[in-house]
């Protein structure tokens, strides 16, 4: 049963614990509860009683590799297990900045500048500054705040950080590019994405991810549309939180149907994998993230893929260490895995991957270099989609 009277709350939940290396308290329980779920799942595998195993399968990994993911997830609930996310985040932006640090602000200032808004305007200055000094991307403060709350992030996302067989944790994650871009890089609504006079959007890319992310939710619960309006702000009317559309499903009498799909796991040893599904099983699509691609092998095209299947690779059009030449190499570097194993970028569906963007930034009549560089990088697309030729 799911309550959709929480449905936002579960949503903000969901943001923070994606991208933020500090949570809400509220947050910190719910974490808690899905770790003592997950490892009940873990313990009973298939004669789980919450019905996880009907979406989840762990068999293509190794035993030790499962032992490790549930050591882990175990320690999100063990109070033993500590982690200083902010102390070990500052610590990696000193060391990362080093005697430029104590000028971090112009640096970062100068990231967004040069190295970001060329590429999109769904993130506003505040939010990256922010995120970049202490790691906390979604504020429900500046996202959808409600009179008389706080909104504390004091506590470490166990969920982001390695534990060693001590409990100590450690974060590594990025601390450059932000997880903005997962849930916010394009919006169907129209009318919380139109630029403002500094060029970026009118409510920053918190805003943008939520109205994302409720949407689909909604649409995955119920079947139906998403209404798609301006965003309105609780702080204003209390009626503006958790704004449920007519026609929604009672909590009682609506049961969710999930579509018939399964998750499998496949650990590290992905030539392993490729080698097991070999003539067994072939996928219709699959999605490779920036970090992945050296995984697109001539293999994994001929075999795992069916014919008729779809790849989707990620560019590195939001890295912001990234040069724009190797922002471009890096896309010629997907092509020529593809090609090397029969397949080449669909482009129409690459079009279509790139739909619901912002306009881009309107120059005057005559482009100058400035505003042709700018166009050409806001034209880059963040995902290709591959298919057999």
């Amino acid at each position: 049963m799911f309550s959709f009277e929480e449905m936002e709350e579960r949503v903000l939940m969901f943001l923070e614990v994606f991208g933020n290396t500090q949570v809400r308290d509220i947050t910190v329980a719910q974490i808690r509860n899905v770790s003592h779920r997950l490892s009940t799942f873990f313990q009973s595998g298939d004669h789980s009683s919450d019905g996880l195993a009907g979406y989840v399968d762990f068999k293509e990994m190794k035993m030790k590799e499962r032992d490790f993911v549930e050591e882990q997830i175990a320690h999100w609930s063990k109070e033993s297990s500590v982690c200083a996310t902010l102390e070990q985040w500052q610590s990696r932006v000193q060391q990362d900045l080093a005697e430029r640090y104590d000028n971090r602000d112009n640096l970062i200032d100068w990231d967004f500048v040069f190295r970001l808004t060329d590429y999109t305007n769904l993130l506003k200055f505040p939010e990256y500054r922010v995120w970049r000094n202490t790691g906390v991307a979604f504020d429900v403060s500046h996202i959808n705040p409600r009179r008389g709350f706080e909104y504390n992030y004091t506590n470490p996302n166990k969920t982001l950080c390695f534990f060693d067989k001590k409990g100590r944790g450690f974060f590594n994650g990025d601390i450059k590019c932000g997880p903005f871009f997962a849930f916010g890089a394009k919006t169907e609504n129209k009318e919380i994405c139109f630029r403002t006079a500094d060029g970026t959007c009118r409510y920053g890319n918190g805003v943008v991810s939520m109205h994302n992310i409720r949407a689909w939710l909604y649409t995955l619960m119920t079947g139906l549309q998403w209404p798609w309006a301006d965003h309105k702000f609780a702080w204003d009317d209390e009626k503006n939180y958790n704004y449920l559309p007519p026609g929604t499903p009672s909590t009682v009498e609506h049961k969710v149907q999930f579509p018939r799909v399964k998750v499998h796991l496949v650990g590290l040893d992905f030539n392993r994998f490729l080698t097991r599904m070999n003539g067994k099983h072939q996928m219709q699509a699959a999605f490779f993230g920036a970090s992945c691609t050296s995984f697109m092998t001539e293999s994994l095209f001929r075999t795992l893929m069916a014919a008729d299947g779809i790849v989707l690779a990620e560019t590195a059009k939001f890295i912001v260490d990234a040069e724009e030449e190797a922002k471009v190499a890096y896309e010629d570097k997907i092509l020529e895995f593809a090609t090397a194993g029969g397949w080449g970028k669909d482009a129409p569906l690459t079009a279509h991957l790139h739909e619901n963007q912002p306009e881009p930034k309107k120059g005057s009549e005559a482009e100058t270099t400035a505003q042709q560089t700018t166009l050409r990088r806001y034209n880059m697309p963040f995902q290709i989609a591959l298919k057999k030729q």
